[in-house]
């Protein structure tokens, strides 16, 4: 057996070099610096050959890695399959609780849908008892009670025409025309002037409230009152410190007014009263002036003239005399004796 000299390494017989470092066994030095001069004459560029590699041992390497990472990648996917599948088992678990709890409160809500139904018919039965007990009741002189709507009712006096009155002395205000109330037995009614009227809805509550419902309002109206033989007073639960009063509008005694008065202190000054509500009396400048009129139940006449405002008079007749005294302006009296028309 022949081991190398510089390295140890077991040696052929044949082997001149060593294959692990090189050294050939038994050179002289002659033979060692003629090997390292042509070593020197080489080119840069060349280098002796590399020991060749052995294919069979890389192509095994290189399959060994491949096995390797192949067995990594599907470790890897393997796992996440697990996952995958362990949260559709969670989900489908979830839903399936979900629907069975979503199935007991619906019927529980059907239960208790049911109960009510059941409870409903029950108090239709109850009233429709009632009403048969009040029907029956009708012919009977048994009282059957009033419920809160029903205390909504007509007040009879109300029923009638009012007109609006201003009857302090020398204050020498008045109204430019007549507004009037007129209040239905239907519940129904007007207010205004001749040129402006509303109409209404009225009834009184059985706590003494004035209400009145206009056509095309947004609110009701309620009012305090107080009706003093002829005189309607009304005070605003709303607006505060707005009152009127108004005066009943006579409807018997009207025709004793119609026809000519002729003033006593000089014929050519009269009045006429036409039947229709109308009349002419002459004019502070010239010709003859138009108005309206209407008596009051408590001896009134109202005139209302063009430009003129209302005048409020009493008046009384006395055989074939008219006497007029104003109402507004204090001291202001005038005589007029019946006439020819």
């Amino acid at each position: 057996m022949k081991y190398c000299e510089n390295c140890g390494t077991v040696l052929e017989k044949e082997d001149k070099f060593c294959g692990s470092c090189g050294y050939k066994d038994d050179i002289s030095k002659e033979e060692l610096n003629s090997l390292e001069e042509f070593d020197r004459s080489l080119p840069g560029d060349q280098t002796l050959p590399m020991a060749p590699v052995n294919p069979t041992v890389e192509s095994y390497e290189e399959k060994s890695q491949e096995k390797k990472h192949e067995g990594k990648t599907w470790l890897s996917n393997v796992i996440i399959i697990a996952i995958f599948g362990l949260l559709i088992t969670v989900l489908i678990v979830t839903a399936f609780a979900l629907v069975s709890r979503i199935g007991e409160t619906d019927r529980e809500d059907r239960g208790n849908i049911s109960q009510g139904i059941e409870y409903e018919s029950d108090e239709e039965i109850e009233e429709t008892d009632a009403i048969e007990e009040e029907t029956e009741n009708e012919g009977s002189d048994v009282e059957v009670s009033e419920t809160e709507d029903s205390e909504l009712a007509i007040m009879e006096d109300f029923l009638g025409t009012w007109l609006w009155f201003i009857d302090e002395m020398d204050t020498g205000v008045s109204p430019e025309e007549f507004y009037l109330y007129y209040f239905g037995e239907d519940g129904t009614g007007v207010r205004g002037t001749g040129g402006l009227r509303e109409t209404f809805s009225w009834s009184v509550t059985g706590d003494g409230i004035l209400k009145i419902d206009v056509d095309g309002w947004f609110l009701v109206e309620e009012w305090d009152f107080l009706i003093d033989n002829y005189v309607l007073f009304i005070r605003s639960r709303q607006v505060s410190n707005m009152e009127y009063s108004y005066v009943r509008v006579a409807t018997e005694g009207v025709d004793d007014l119609v026809g000519r008065w002729k003033w006593d202190e000089d014929e050519t000054w009269y009045y006429i009263f036409e039947a229709d509500g109308y009349g002419s009396r002459p004019g502070l400048v010239r010709g003859r002036e138009h108005f309206a009129w209407l008596v009051t139940v408590d001896g009134g006449l109202a005139i209302a003239s063009d430009g003129e405002g209302v005048e409020m008079w009493s008046y009384e007749i006395d055989d074939e005399g008219l006497t007029l005294t104003s109402r507004q302006v204090t001291g202001m009296e005038f005589s007029y004796i019946r006439g020819e028309l």
